[in-house]
């Protein structure tokens, strides 16, 4: 499919058992207590319990788990960022 223009990526936390990622991310690191994803501008690493990949697509990740223990999202240096310089 082609883009009319570029988006970012969305990251959603919902009730703190989801993890949804839309748009261009790449998967790092990936067990049953830890998952580690990159987006455009922030490396994020989640560690929970029961770890499951619900969807897993070229721009739509969705993982859920039992209860997340620790969640880390560090911006990447860049010169460029829409959210600082």
């Amino acid at each position: 499919m082609k883009k009319l223009f570029h988006t970012g990526s969305l990251v959603e936390i919902e009730g703190f058992s989801l993890l949804r990622i839309n748009g261009p991310y790449t998967l790092l690191a990936l067990s049953s207590n830890l998952a580690t994803i990159q987006t455009s501008h922030y490396t994020i690493e989640v560690m929970a319990e029961d770890l499951t990949v619900d969807a897993l697509s070229e721009e739509v990740a969705v993982l859920t788990f039992s209860s997340m223990t620790k969640m880390t999202a560090t911006m990447l240096e860049s010169k460029e960022t829409p959210y600082g310089p």
